[in-house]
């Protein structure tokens, strides 16, 4: 997972996971501060998932200095 700025398309920070198909990300906790990253492990060979401990995983990833922004109810 790579931290981007959006402006100068300057690399800022950079989270390794034991696998390498990142499916999504969220803010959550009580400040919206732990980044929680989905991996995927469906279409992977016994060989691969072998060599990614972590597809199909749920991580939580805490002190990386950034908050989400909350969600917008909709209805």
């Amino acid at each position: 997972v790579v931290e981007i700025d959006p402006n100068t398309g300057e690399e800022l920070g950079c989270v390794s996971l034991p696998a390498l198909r990142v499916s999504s990300l969220a803010f959550g906790g009580p400040n919206l501060e732990t980044l929680y990253v989905t991996t995927a492990s469906e279409g992977l060979t016994t060989s691969q998932l072998r060599e990614q401990p972590g597809a199909g995983a749920v991580f939580a990833v805490y002190g990386l200095g950034d908050t989400g922004a909350p969600m917008l109810d909709a209805i």
